[in-house]
């Protein structure tokens, strides 16, 4: 399996979709938002990025194979 993750850093709040391809297809998983921290598209950005991404991949997969 493929999977993707789009990010949209806006000015009050990151978001982050979790998508699965499969062939020519995206299945939509799931997505997630958090507080925009920092100016808009600097490294301060990532914290608000990790988060979204880490609460996203949560929904998408809660019980992750060991």
């Amino acid at each position: 399996m493929t999977y993707i993750a789009g990010v949209d850093i806006g000015n009050s709040t990151t978001e982050v979709c979790i998508g699965e391809v499969g062939g020519a297809q995206v299945h939509f998983l799931s997505s997630a938002s958090c507080k925009t921290t920092g100016t808009k598209g600097t490294i301060a950005n990532v914290h608000g990025i990790r988060a979204a991404l880490k609460e996203a991949m949560g929904s998408a997969f809660p019980d992750p194979p060991e």
